[in-house]
């Protein structure tokens, strides 16, 4: 079969051999994670508005090695580091790194386990953590971490599985999760955690439909939300929720398609939206949604990325003013760093990563000056991850606080949140702030003060005053007790 018919991937990616599934030189994975350079200290809320991308990881499959690059925070572009590449596992599909970037992690697909990694801060370089790989499903083919660092999950395309593991905060060692691995559908090819951490989707490529999962958040179970598993287009490829934990967008390579669905925030249950499916490029592999939520984009197997505007309200897709843009051979994935300037996109046809400039205004794509950026054997996927923040001593309860619908000008029912110092010892907090894509609609009042006792808990309270209509999203950060957490506050002005 030519690499170039229709639905390359997914006929090769089906093909069957001794009772195996196989997929394809060209189905095979190569992760970037787009690191971000962080202070450890919250100074201020404008100064983590702006996350500076640092370090990007890619998983080369065909030559079982994770390249490291640094960016280039004013250009976007990739500079190998010294090191690299680094040793990974039997056949890397796919790469994340932890909230706190102090871990990155491989699925590894020949291996069917997950590699673990450290990673130093300054560098950039990878180091194997002590019991790594850690034993996964058949066929991994997509890891991710929920947006706490407490979760890993793997979905296993070989085995129609889900795995969950805990992650040591200390050491990154992964632990499998009670009742792991969880049912998911016919051949599930990537998992998601919308960035509330309150629910996770797979999509299953052979099943035609996304499975739905509430994650436990103590222990990092998954239970089937109601309804689950959710029909989609012909032979999903990519799953992803936009930054608001509004919206679900699924990539059909095999109906040239794009989904998208509204989210229940109090099930995770999904509805289409209006308008659904949008038209797509031949064979769209990959789908996200940037920073600010007002963009997505897609990648065409035959050298194109498709460029959509947000609809706020109704989560409706419409194309972007010169779409699609042009990129390497056979592009599968696309992300865009956590700045919103730049998008990476991963050309499986020739070992090729191109970087775009993305203008803030209309979403249109401008190729990055060097671009494209050698990679390793096969790139596919791409992924965000953040770097440089230190544990900390301090926990935040809850991590997301939902204030609904609520009429201009008025304000809300104040929301507590707890904050707990874990340690024996008392703790300084350096600071605390709003950031996020509207901060200046929500509001806190202190009542910690500048350090916590031992084992001592305080409470914040937050809350929302909508000055304009739509869906409005902040991060409350605390920092203190060698790092900083984050609460999600999330509203809607009417």
């Amino acid at each position: 079969m030519s690499a170039y018919s229709l639905l390359p991937r997914l006929t090769d990616c089906g093909r069957h051999e001794g009772g195996q599934v196989l997929r394809a030189s060209f189905c095979q994975v190569l992760f970037i994670t787009i690191v971000l350079g962080m202070a450890c200290g919250v100074a201020s809320a404008q100064e983590i508005s702006h996350p500076t991308p640092k370090f990007a990881y890619v998983a080369n499959s065909g030559d079982n090695t994770v390249s490291v690059y640094t960016i280039n925070s004013s250009t976007g572009a990739l500079t190998a580091v010294a090191g690299s590449p680094f040793a990974a596992g039997v056949r890397p599909f796919a790469v994340t790194v932890d909230a706190s970037g102090r871990f990155a992690y491989t699925a590894n697909d020949r291996g069917h386990n997950v590699s673990a990694y450290t990673i130093n801060n300054s560098t950039g370089a990878l180091r194997e953590i002590a019991g790594s790989p850690f034993e996964a499903g058949k066929s991994p083919g997509s890891v991710t971490v929920d947006p706490s660092g407490q979760f890993v999950y793997v979905s296993n395309f070989g085995a129609d599985t889900v795995s969950a593991y805990t992650i040591n905060s200390v050491t990154g060692v992964l632990r499998v999760v009670t009742g792991s691995p969880f049912a998911a559908g016919i051949q599930p090819f990537s998992v998601t955690v919308d960035p509330l951490g309150r629910f996770a989707y797979v999509a299953n490529s052979f099943g035609n439909s996304v499975s739905a999962y509430a994650i436990n958040s103590s222990t990092g179970a998954l239970g089937t939300v109601a309804g689950s598993p959710f029909a989609v287009g012909s032979a999903p490829q990519s799953v992803t929720v936009d930054p608001l934990g509004r919206f679900t967008y699924v990539a059909n390579s095999g109906d040239n398609t794009v989904s998208a669905y509204t989210i229940n925030r109090n099930t995770g249950a999904l509805r289409a939206v209006p308008g659904s499916p949008f038209a797509a490029g031949a064979s769209p592999s990959w789908v996200t949604v940037d920073p600010s939520g007002r963009f997505a984009y897609v990648t065409n197997f035959f050298g194109y990325v498709s460029a959509y505007t947000i609809n706020g309200s109704t989560g409706a897709l419409r194309a972007v003013s010169g779409s699609p843009f042009t990129t390497g051979n056979n592009p599968d994935s696309v992300t865009v760093d956590p700045s919103g300037r730049f998008a990476y996109v991963a050309n499986a046809g020739d070992n090729t990563v191109s970087a775009f400039i993305i203008n803030r205004s209309t979403g249109g794509l401008h190729a990055v000056p060097g671009s494209p950026f050698a990679a390793g054997n096969s790139p596919y996927t791409v992924a965000i991850a953040v770097q440089a923040n230190m544990p900390s001593a301090l926990t935040l309860r809850p991590r997301a606080l939902a204030f609904g619908n609520l009429p201009i000008n008025t304000l809300s029912a104040a929301q507590s949140i707890t904050v707990t110092n874990t340690s024996s010892k008392a703790v300084p907090i350096a600071a605390i702030a709003l950031r996020g894509t509207a901060p200046g609609q929500f509001a806190f009042t202190d009542h910690c003060g500048k350090s916590l006792a031992a084992y001592a808990t305080c409470t914040l309270e937050a809350i929302f005053r909508p000055t304009t209509e739509g869906a409005k999203t902040a991060f409350l950060d605390v920092n203190g007790g060698g790092g900083g957490r984050s609460v999600n506050l999330t509203g809607t002005g009417t």
